[in-house]
């Protein structure tokens, strides 16, 4: 095989990787950084989080509990997606296993919630749109991660689309738990539930929006 092959070849498999300049690792700190960013500095533009949030952080394991294991899954999940966008790469069974104990680690918050709040149920705080806020900026964080799919030239798996949009829903909705009132079931159904239809959304029409790209 001649030189001029060989080069050919090793471009080739560079145009397959998108982004190569950029590690897996580096493209999920960038986006959720900048998403965390956008979605804090927005929600504070719109009006002031909760009271005392910090101190019932704090005071109240359960509620720590909740938030720092939706921030970790979050953050191997949005791992794991910038690994999907590189042809070859595979994810660590690590990491499998820690994203799976941050899921029954804010599952069983969840329950515990249910069980007994803490902190303790309060309308204090209450945000008038608090749901279509989460939505809003699961569709910013969709649309930044819209930035690096469309940069790929194979075909992504509907749950991998589920995957971006659900993450990009649950971040912001993490963010309102401290920055809205507080009632267990509140955040459940209008902050957290919201990451399944940005989920959905994503799944049905980033497939579309990819293929009009590379029209």
């Amino acid at each position: 095989m001649n030189q001029s092959t060989n080069l050919f070849i090793e471009e080739l498999a560079n145009d397959l990787k998108p982004g190569r300049h950029w590690h897996p690792l580096a493209r999920s700190a960038f986006w959720g950084s900048l998403f965390f960013l956008v979605t804090v500095v927005g929600m504070l533009a719109y009006q002031s989080f909760r009271p005392h949030f910090w101190d019932q952080i704090v005071e109240h394991s359960r509620f720590a509990i909740e938030l720092v294991s939706a921030f970790l899954m979050c953050n191997f999940l949005i791992y794991s997606i910038f690994t999907f966008m590189v042809p070859g790469r595979t994810i660590p069974k690590a990491l499998l296993v820690l994203t799976g104990l941050a899921v029954v680690a804010w599952g069983l918050s969840q329950i515990f919630a249910f069980e007994s709040a803490s902190p303790p149920s309060s309308i204090v705080g209450a945000r008038s749109y608090c749901v279509e806020e989460v939505f809003i900026y699961g569709l910013v964080g969709i649309g930044i991660l819209f930035y690096f799919v469309q940069k790929a030239r194979f075909p992504f798996k509907v749950w991998q689309y589920f995957l971006m949009g659900f993450v990009s829903g649950f971040i912001p909705g993490a963010v309102m738990q401290v920055a809205c009132l507080y009632i267990p079931k509140h955040g459940l159904l209008l902050h957290y539930a919201p990451a399944l239809v940005t989920g959905l959304l994503a799944a049905a029409v980033m497939p579309l929006l990819k293929k009009l790209k590379r029209t």
